[in-house]
């Protein structure tokens, strides 16, 4: 009985490790080939379609987030300021958490999960590549402000900080993205208070990444697109396999509700 649960408890661990090097290992590859679909006229691209999406938000919403960002600024700096620590400190230590907690407490669900946040990835690499596009931070003369540049925390704006990742990939928002992904794992867990924070967390993170200029309205519509058509191709997937195993999840591994 002993050696059965070591046994036990020491393949939950292998399982574990194999997880973080399997996620960890896509995510820095992702980082990495991010930067390749660029090209020497990527900036102009990105600016030109930048135009085109603020004329375009113009005619639909007004522009709203530089309304936004100029109510705080007027109103409420201390809201901006903490939009730009949630913005750095609160995004991977809530993921984290929430795959650990998935991943002992429903293995399948855990899977189906996981693998329509790989495929995120791939996704989002092609339409970096199609469409470059400048983030609202850099087209001040439209009246958007790079929040962490005037109010801080400096290191957001520090040379370090910035060669991680390429500054023309502002659609999708993936960071919107993966928290509409963990909302909806959380809203289809339970109970009642975690369906709560199902919706409270991607609309915190919603108006974080408005907020402080790293993203338009539209980044974060694309970012749930993205998300959903994930979840949509693994689903396909599963099922052109006949019920098989697709990518180390049973065929079945559609989450149900509850």
């Amino acid at each position: 009985m002993v050696a059965s649960s070591a046994y036990a408890l020491s393949s939950g661990r292998l399982a574990f490790a194999r997880e973080v090097i399997l996620v960890g290992a896509a995510y820095f590859a992702y980082l990495f080939t991010r930067r390749l679909v660029f090209h020497e006229d990527s900036a102009f691209v990105a600016y030109l379609n930048a135009e085109n999406l603020v004329r375009f938000e113009k005619a639909l919403f007004n522009l709203w987030e530089t309304q936004f960002q100029r109510w705080m600024i007027d109103h409420a700096l201390w809201l901006i300021q903490t939009f730009n620590w949630l913005y750095m400190l609160t995004f991977w230590p809530i993921i984290a958490s929430a795959a650990i907690f998935m991943f002992y407490t429903n293995r399948g669900r855990y899977v189906f999960y996981r693998n329509a946040f790989l495929l995120t990835f791939g996704i989002a690499l092609v339409v970096f590549a199609i469409f470059p596009l400048a983030p609202p931070r850099m087209m001040a003369y439209h009246g958007f402000v790079d929040s962490a540049l005037r109010f801080g925390p400096s290191f957001l704006t520090s040379h370090e900080a910035q060669s991680y990742y390429n500054a023309y990939a502002a659609m999708p928002s993936l960071h919107f993205g993966w928290t509409f992904l963990i909302g909806i794992m959380f809203w289809n867990t339970g109970p009642w208070w975690l369906k709560a924070a199902g919706v409270l967390y991607p609309s915190v993170t919603f108006l974080t990444i408005v907020g402080t200029g790293n993203h338009y309205m539209l980044d974060a519509v694309g970012g749930a697109a993205v998300v959903v058509v994930a979840m949509g191709l693994y689903w396909l997937a599963s099922r052109a396999a006949n019920r098989a195993q697709v990518f180390g999840a049973p065929s079945s591994a559609w989450p149900k509700r509850g």
